[in-house]
């Protein structure tokens, strides 16, 4: 499902979502592993908010479920996360707009499984 935030300035795409007439909930569906990356929960807490947003529910949590594990992974939305994702967007816009990359600790390990691997000149590896 398409979801957009005006408030949090984004847009995404979330793998499923179930609600009642009360509440939305956002479920992603991760192939291995067993916990989310920050970035992972950060981003299905975004598509919680933007889905809360959109369909004006309440949101108070999120899953994940991963590979063959049946047990999901709740993920739990606060003021803390809302104001740390709003921040990374606001860095990321103004990274965009000043064509800076930031600093990074990646690692070849990291760099090979990133989507802008093709057009990222500053690795040295």
């Amino acid at each position: 499902m398409n979801v957009v935030s005006l408030e949090l300035n984004l847009h995404g795409i979330v793998d499923y979502t179930f609600y009642n007439e009360e509440y939305i909930i956002p479920i992603e569906f991760k192939i291995s592993g067993n916990k989310p990356t920050r970035g992972q929960e950060l981003q299905l807490l975004a598509y919680g908010y933007a889905l809360s947003e959109m369909k004006n529910l309440k949101f108070e949590r999120g899953y994940f479920l991963f590979g063959n594990n049946k047990k999901p992974y709740s993920v739990f939305p606060s003021e803390e996360k809302r104001k740390d994702i709003k921040r990374i967007v606001s860095q990321i816009r103004n990274d965009q707009i000043t064509m800076l990359l930031p600093d990074s600790a990646a690692s070849i390990e990291k760099c090979s499984q990133c989507e802008f691997l093709n057009l990222c000149n500053d690795r040295n590896f």
